[in-house]
């Protein structure tokens, strides 16, 4: 968790609501990025039906994490490297 302290982007793992041995529930991941508190946050949604994309946005906002929104098919986000 240490070496993620600090990021400016985080996408987690957040399929489903229903917990399943391979993948977070929203509420872990929401969990997670309550410790690292990054800027924005987005849990990413791969095939699963169990989150409808537009409500599961609207359920974050309700619960007070208007910062996090589920990743989509196709999202892009630019990725600078810092030289150290």
């Amino acid at each position: 968790m240490a070496l993620l302290e600090g990021l400016d982007e985080l996408v987690l793992d957040a399929l489903r609501d229903i917990p399943h041995p391979m993948h977070q529930t929203v509420e872990q991941a929401l969990a997670i990025i309550q410790q690292l508190k990054p800027p924005p946050a987005r849990g990413s949604r791969t095939s699963a039906h169990d989150l409808p994309h537009a409500e599961t946005n609207a359920r974050l906002l309700r619960m007070g994490f208007p910062h996090v929104q589920l990743a989509y098919d196709g999202l892009e986000f630019d990725v600078q490297v810092n030289a150290c």
